[in-house]
């Protein structure tokens, strides 16, 4: 080679050199990040003009390289100095070891801080850590939790306070029946009383539920079959129910005209399904597949009469099952009445339309 070649290469060098330093520093100055490098030796062998501004650090202490009156600089800021130094002292002694934690300031700012070695080759030379300023997403997110709790805080209050109106409700409504001897006047108001009970129920369970708007189903039926056998079993029945379900929980809008439903059900069942028979069995099962919620109830008693239609019933319990199932639950009913009756709910685990 000439040595005119030779000048000539050197210079492309020379020219690819400072086009990649060109490069790397434009990269460095276009991120947000504030960036340090320091080399083996605790000496600062770059940084960018974020990172002065981030730490308020004067040029010239930059510019000398010496980390250590940089960090003395950095430490006042801090609200807990003796952790922010630990950590860089950690990772001096463990100089391949990535590191992420976050920073708080004396006055509010919080950094997330990121370091990683950084290397030639297989050689390491020094580690270089980057600063993002976060404060601003941290205060909006700690407004946006206190915002959800003070929500969920409301609607258990309000849940709370329905709940105890209902109640109240109900109450007065068992006072009547006590003055009462009159027994159709008695098993209306039972009927009342029942409905709004599995109302209070369900407002009951939203307020101590951790899952705020969702209801365990199979905990509601097991309420609802505890409070129909206080109420009928003195009638001479002895009636077991067995609840078969999976877990199932229920957003409320779904999970109330379900449990009214079964109520409906259930009080039908002991009411006039062992006319003549001293014992019973009812069956509550309770499956969920390809988001459907199937939900029957079946009875060993007496049946339903010859040529039932639950659709041309004038009953108010069954028009309120239909009205119900259809417009509420947006499903489908089934009746069938075979060595005893069962009904059976259908009905989608999510309702897309009004």
């Amino acid at each position: 080679m000439t040595l005119k070649e030779e000048i000539w290469h050197r210079k492309l060098a020379d020219i690819n050199l400072k086009n990649t330093l060109s490069l790397l520093n434009a990269s460095l100055e276009s991120t947000a990040d504030g960036i340090c490098v320091v080399d083996m030796q605790g000496k600062i062998t770059s940084y960018n003009q974020n990172f002065m501004n981030m730490w308020n650090i004067p040029v010239e202490l930059l510019e000398s390289g010496n980390n250590e009156a940089v960090l003395n600089h950095i430490l006042p800021q801090l609200r807990n100095p003796r952790e922010f130094l630990a950590n860089i002292r950690d990772l001096e002694s463990k100089s391949s070891r990535e590191s992420f934690d976050m920073i708080e300031f004396n006055d509010g700012k919080i950094f997330e801080r990121y370091s990683k070695p950084q290397k030639i080759g297989d050689c390491l030379v020094g580690r270089v850590w980057s600063y993002r300023d976060i404060t601003e997403r941290k205060h909006a997110e700690e407004k946006l939790v206190a915002s959800v709790e003070e929500k969920e805080v409301l609607l258990r209050e309000i849940h709370h306070r329905v709940k105890n109106n209902l109640q109240l409700i109900s109450g007065l409504l068992d006072m009547t029946m006590m003055r009462s001897t009159d027994e159709s006047i008695n098993s209306v108001l039972t009927d009342i009383m029942l409905k709004i009970q599995t109302m209070a129920q369900i407002h009951t369970r939203l307020y101590e539920s951790k899952l705020m708007g969702k209801i365990n189903i199979t905990d509601q039926f097991r309420d609802q079959v505890l409070a129909l056998t206080n109420i009928f079993s003195h009638k001479g029945h002895e009636i077991s129910c067995e609840i078969n379900s999976d877990e199932i929980f229920l957003p409320v809008d779904l999970a109330l005209p379900c449990a009214l439903v079964v109520n409906e059900i259930l009080s039908n069942a002991y009411k006039h399904a062992f006319t003549g028979k001293k014992q019973g069995k009812i069956i509550i099962s309770a499956r969920m597949a390809n988001d459907l919620i199937k939900i029957t109830v079946r009875d060993d008693g007496v049946g339903l009469p010859n040529n039932f239609d639950i659709s041309l019933s004038k009953s108010l319990g069954l028009k309120l099952i239909r009205t119900l199932v259809q417009h509420q639950l947006k499903g489908k009913l089934m009746v069938e009445s075979q060595n005893g009756a069962e009904i059976g709910i259908e009905f989608p685990s999510i309702i897309t339309g009004a």
